[in-house]
């Protein structure tokens, strides 16, 4: 049985059996943040600061960064680019070029609401 003794700089420290003295994971920060019509929810990953952020309202848009302006531009660009990819397979699903069957159907949906 593990008790928590000590909090230093977000680090947890356990006692274990035997009084080993463990380091548990950092507690990690998450926020929303909206930009545009873009939605996110972001967490910092407590051991490497990096920023991790997936859309609420924009499906299969998840992106990485450094920094909270990075993160911005990269989720504008994923956005973009699930946009245009849902605009075009809206089309091929419409005029037959490929079949409902070879595609997710959360997206075939989403491309479906979008167009």
């Amino acid at each position: 049985m593990e008790k928590v003794v000590e909090v230093k700089n977000g680090s947890e420290y356990a006692v274990g059996q035997g009084g080993t003295r463990m380091a548990t994971r950092k507690k990690e920060q998450s926020f929303l943040v909206v930009d545009g019509d873009i939605q996110l929810r972001v967490v910092v990953d407590p051991d490497s600061g990096w920023l991790c952020a997936s859309s609420i309202n924009v499906r299969g848009l998840n992106t990485q960064a450094r920094t909270m302006p990075e993160l911005l531009v990269n989720a504008r660009d994923a956005a973009q680019a699930l946009r245009e990819y849902d605009v075009k397979l809206a089309k091929e699903l419409a005029s037959g070029k490929i079949k409902p069957s070879k595609v997710s159907s959360r997206r075939a949906v989403a491309c479906a609401v979008d167009a």
